[in-house]
């Protein structure tokens, strides 16, 4: 009996792409801690700038952005936003940034309040998303920017 003498297949398998996999891996997993704790103490040092009267354009962007965050979070269902927090932080900066643009740096104690209660939802929003769903969030506001659809404000030099 003689052997086959069909031609061998020409398929042969591909390896597995480690990075596809470890990105994959990477969107699956928790914001890590180290990042948390960063972006959680610039917002809180941003906030307490603010508070001071000496907040920068730099500042006043880390705000908004946490804002956004908090806002988009809550479209997408990640998190609830019952009480409107997202919403009442952005009025409350814009009310301290108009007084900016009459000289006067005064925050009152009620906006204060309002910017404390958006850093508690931002901090209990980052710490219950993945690093997917942080980047879709932030591919979104970024698109709503683009087509003009975002509720943030654009800041004032």
């Amino acid at each position: 009996m003689p052997l086959s003498s069909k031609p061998r297949k020409a398929y042969r398998p591909r390896g597995v792409n480690p990075q596809a996999h470890l990105t994959g891996m990477m969107g699956a997993a928790w914001l890590h801690i180290d990042d948390r704790t960063v972006w959680s103490l610039q917002l809180d040092e941003a906030i307490t700038a603010v508070a001071k009267g000496t907040a920068s354009q730099a500042k006043w962007s880390r705000i908004f952005a946490a804002i956004a965050l908090l806002e988009e979070l809550a479209r997408a269902g990640k998190v609830k936003d019952p009480d409107g927090i997202a919403a009442q932080a952005e009025q409350t900066c814009v009310a301290i940034l108009d007084r900016y643009g009459k000289r006067t740096r005064a925050v009152r104690a009620q906006e204060l309040s309002d910017l404390r209660v958006m850093y508690q939802a931002w901090s209990a929003a980052i710490s219950s998303i993945t690093q997917a769903e942080k980047f879709q969030a932030e591919e979104r506001i970024a698109r709503r920017l683009e087509l003009g659809q975002a509720t943030v404000l654009p800041l004032i030099a």
